[in-house]
């Protein structure tokens, strides 16, 4: 018996079919969530198009986080785009994977050092919600 997903850990990654016609794109959770299916999932996108320098990885001013490829999941050179969080409800991101728009794995996470170097660079930003701040970091 398969069972049902209904909560989200930070860190896990989700592949969202045909984001655009023809390009799946990954989605970081970035907070973690509970059973409850209004709870709010706030999420980044990742992209493989250059959005800057790789070095330093963490560019508040640009609102990128890089990703080398080998470190994670991840089999490309990967910029998560912090300048555009965003969040749904759980019940949403449930849906879309019972559909099979969108797809998560076990193995579909960033590793402890990733997330951890990412939720500092997150830390770092300005220009983030109240909302969002306190739902990423509250333990």
């Amino acid at each position: 018996m398969v069972s049902k997903i209904d909560s989200f850990k930070q860190g896990e990654i989700i592949l969202y079919k045909n984001y655009f016609p023809g390009n799946d794109k990954f989605l970081v959770i970035l907070n973690s969530t509970k059973t409850n299916k209004d709870d709010l999932c706030v999420f980044c996108i990742a992209t493989t198009t250059p959005k800057g320098p790789k070095q330093p990885p963490c560019n508040i001013i640009k609102g990128y986080f890089f990703i080398p490829i080998g470190n994670d999941f991840l089999d490309r050179e990967t910029w998560l785009e912090l300048d555009n969080i965003a969040s749904t409800d759980v019940e949403e991101i449930v849906t879309g994977i019972e559909s099979g728009k969108l797809i998560t794995g076990e193995k579909q996470k960033l590793t402890d050092s990733t997330l951890k170097d990412l939720l500092n660079c997150i830390n770092k930003m300005i220009d983030i919600s109240e909302e969002y701040e306190d739902l990423i970091f509250s333990k």
